[in-house]
């Protein structure tokens, strides 16, 4: 659907500033030994599966709770899609990992439009440093792939021993079928390989139409099937003056205030 892109990034660098730093700590950067090979890919010349399939993938291990220790949590759990997919519990500041008690020191953030947050990078304007994109809040992940891989393993999230212990899991799955079917009958023989292609299944169900659906009231302005408020125009406009994003704006409280509403555009129905 048609939307004004170009200013996602600089919505999503608002965000940050509203809701500070978002997304647990994670053990350090996930290996990149992601296949570049232009698909979802099963090695050997296979062809694989179609998108819509992948994406279908995607959302069972994404929704899928018995691929923690203990079980009990998904990726769904912290990114729920009636809540935006963003944390659903919003009575405390951090998000609770599978373990009772045992909290991360960020809030999940969104995984809506994830897909559209370019790599991370600095800018130098003039010697004043800004930072763009990057998945998760810290930026620390390029691509939706390795950042899927993180939360399985990290001990304040979905505590998982190893790969190993997560390739098990998905052993029994009801879908462990489909996901054989799209990747291989022995594709769960080789661990890396199999723990790999969930975080590719599940970044093609993150860059799918149901979790980017498009349809706010900031996209229904641009299509001309809604009037902005003047609040949010006014925070149209004042987001339009630094398009290289929001590190140099000086907002009054006004302009802030303005801001938030403008942003509550972009998910309310």
């Amino acid at each position: 659907m048609a939307s004004r892109l170009y200013l996602i990034p600089i919505i999503i660098g608002i965000s940050w500033l509203l809701i500070s730093c978002g997304g647990s700590g994670g053990n350090g950067s996930s290996d990149n030994a992601i296949p570049d090979n232009g698909g979802s890919g099963t090695g050997g010349g296979v062809p694989g599966p179609t998108t819509q399939a992948l994406e279908a993938l995607g959302e069972k291990l994404f929704k899928d709770e018995n691929l923690s220790s203990p079980m009990g949590q998904s990726c769904a759990s912290c990114h729920d899609e009636n809540t935006g997919f963003a944390d659903p519990d919003q009575g405390i500041p951090v998000s609770e990992g599978v373990v009772a008690g045992r909290f991360g020191t960020r809030n999940s953030p969104t995984v809506s439009y994830a897909a559209f947050i370019p790599v991370f990078s600095s800018l130098d304007n003039g010697g004043v440093i800004t930072h763009r994109g990057g998945q998760f809040l810290d930026g620390r992940e390029p691509r939706l792939e390795q950042q899927a891989q993180q939360p399985f393993l990290n001990i304040i999230e979905m505590n998982m021993a190893d790969r190993s212990a997560v390739i098990d899991a998905l052993e029994t799955a009801v879908y462990v079928d489909d996901f054989k079917a799209a990747f291989g009958d022995a594709i769960l023989d080789d661990v890396d390989a199999a723990y790999i292609r969930i975080s590719r299944a599940i970044a093609s169900f993150e860059r799918s139409d149901a979790v980017s659906p498009f349809t706010s009231k900031f996209d229904q302005e641009a299509n001309g099937m809604y009037t902005f408020t003047p609040a949010e125009a006014n925070a149209e406009v004042t987001a339009n003056l630094d398009n290289d994003g929001i590190g140099n704006l000086m907002l009054s409280q006004g302009q802030m205030d303005d801001l938030v509403a403008f942003l509550k555009t972009l998910t309310d129905q």
